[in-house]
């Protein structure tokens, strides 16, 4: 069921006139639904595979904003000054019941700290960094944050880590030194470009389980998109007393379609979603999403899920129509995954198009990595390459159905693997 076709999707379409109307159901049915348990389990999944690969010490917390810090230390929310997170203050005591998503992620780093408990016996103490300096243990930090769409959260908050003093101690320590990663399910490109452009000392290693749709990044130019802004530009008029300037476009006018069913409606979703106006009703005023839509079960994506000329244009030009066809349109996710590489996306994407769990992405990718056609990093190797155009040819398809489910079922196990005749001989 589309968000449309509920109760309350369809009273909030009556809102606008017939022409709007249109561009008003496109953007409510782009909107991507998700759970708070999918979160919490691909979250804790992707801080698991960080854990088990290193024998460190952890410290594990989720990102919290510098408004709450700055309120938490009584300072004014506006302050230049950032405050030094371990001296001044602990992310982890930050919580409150007033407190949206960093409470289930808090969950998560403590189920993670339950399930390797040795490794997360660094608590930030001051204590705790010198008892580190003296022993033979290095330090990581994982810090983890479900939805973001600027980057300035999760820039400030690194920004308070490093001018920790107990850190700059620790680091001054012959020998010492530490790792950083961020996890974030959920995040606009513009939060990935800001992330790479940190100085070099800064940059950390990031997991991005999750791209955020974004109006821009879900309609390609033209009519669609540009009917879609003008009833969002429109909304600001509806407003008693709105904002100079303001447009309603979404939180740094990027606009996010994202719903995790069981929480709260983000703050970065565009304005005629969220914000009630003197005549008119958001379908999810104040953020409280009803009780029909919370009750939806998100559909899995069927590919392509965004732009379809665009997706057309990049199988044409990589010359890869043929080949699409083994993925079925996306239906088959071993091989929807295959094409997606060999077109460049990397594994946030991938799990957007498919409707992959961090889990279920990485289950396949072992497989493919299993007989060399993949790597680690979700690129196709040469091998890979090829064996995709070869299965994709007419004349290897008969080769390709004999051998699908012979080569599938036995890459867990230690039997010697399929080879279709076009990869014969090449190991």
């Amino acid at each position: 069921m589309k968000l449309s076709d509920t109760t309350s999707g369809s009273v909030w379409l009556k809102q606008f006139s017939a022409e709007e109307r249109i561009a008003a159901q496109l953007l409510l049915d782009s909107v991507q639904l998700t759970t708070t348990d999918s979160i919490k389990s691909d979250i804790e999944a992707a801080a698991q595979e960080i854990v088990s690969a290193s024998p460190n010490l952890f410290y594990i917390s989720p990102i919290a904003s510098m408004e709450d810090v700055r309120e938490k230390l009584k300072l004014p929310r506006k302050s230049p000054v950032v405050p030094r997170m371990f001296d001044e203050y602990d992310p982890l005591e930050l919580l409150s019941k007033e407190s949206g998503s960093e409470n289930y992620l808090s969950l998560v780093a403590r189920d993670v700290r339950k399930t390797y408990r040795p490794q997360f016996e660094f608590d930030a103490s001051n204590y705790a960094f010198e008892r580190v300096k003296k022993s033979t243990k290095q330090l990581e930090f994982i810090f983890i944050v479900d939805n973001s769409m600027s980057g300035m959260q999760v820039i400030g908050f690194l920004d308070s880590f490093y001018k920790s003093q107990r850190l700059s101690n620790f680091l001054n320590t012959q020998g010492k030194r530490i790792e950083v990663h961020l996890i974030c399910w959920g995040a606009t490109r513009q939060v990935i470009d800001m992330l790479d452009s940190q100085p070099e000392f800064k940059k950390v290693n990031r997991t991005i389980v999750a791209e955020v749709p974004t109006v821009a990044s879900t309609f390609p130019l033209g009519d669609a998109l540009d009917a879609i802004m003008c009833v969002m530009q429109t909304y600001p008029k509806k407003v008693t007393n709105p904002k100079p300037g303001k447009r309603g476009l979404g939180f740094a006018d990027t606009g996010a379609l994202f719903l995790p069913l069981g929480s709260s409606a983000p703050n970065n979703m565009p304005d005629l979603f969220i914000r009630n106006g003197k005549s008119y009703t958001a379908i999810f005023p104040g953020r409280v999403i009803p009780p029909d839509v919370k009750g939806l079960t998100p559909e899995m994506p069927t590919m392509p899920v965004r732009s379809k000329e665009r997706y057309n244009e990049d199988l044409k030009r990589q010359k890869l129509l043929t080949a699409a066809k083994i993925s079925n349109e996306g239906r088959s996710k071993d091989w929807a995954m295959l094409l997606l590489m060999a077109l460049g996306y990397d594994s946030a994407r991938i799990r957007n198009e498919l409707g992959l769990t961090f889990l279920d992405s990485k289950s396949i990718l072992k497989r493919f990595e299993s007989i060399g056609w993949a790597t680690s990093a979700f690129t196709l190797t040469e091998l890979g390459n090829r064996s995709l155009r070869d299965f994709g040819r007419s004349r290897n398809y008969s080769d390709y159905n004999r051998g699908l489910h012979l080569a599938f079922s036995g890459f867990d196990e230690k039997k010697q693997p399929y080879y279709p005749k076009a990869v014969r001989g090449v190991r």
